[in-house]
């Protein structure tokens, strides 16, 4: 595969393990020639592996980016891997309103 962006909304959803081995492979070798590897999805595992900067989004909108390790930071992970932590700090400071852009 020569694709220098790759797209992948949950990858790892309903893949038997051969196959998700082929596609950690080819997300692997993107990014490593350069390319764009795009991930949306909620196993923090599989984020925490192959993430560098984070992108949230809420209706359609970007509200938050920032890197990895400046998002764990920012919203009180319990350390420097607490992504799912940083996760759900961020959303019960938004409560239910997600309708505006917050001050970060």
């Amino acid at each position: 595969m020569d694709n220098k962006f790759l797209f992948l909304d949950e990858p790892d959803f309903g893949v038997d393990p051969s196959s998700w081995e082929f596609m950690r492979q080819e997300i692997v070798k993107t990014a490593k020639d350069g390319g764009t590897v795009i991930i949306t999805g909620q196993n923090f595992a599989l984020l925490e592996e192959f993430i560098d900067d984070i992108a949230v989004l809420t209706r359609g909108k970007i509200v938050c980016t920032q890197t990895k390790t400046e998002f764990v930071n920012q919203w009180n992970g319990k350390d420097e891997h607490d992504l799912r932590g940083a996760f759900e700090n961020l959303q019960r400071k938004w409560g239910v309103n997600h309708d505006e852009k917050k001050d970060f």
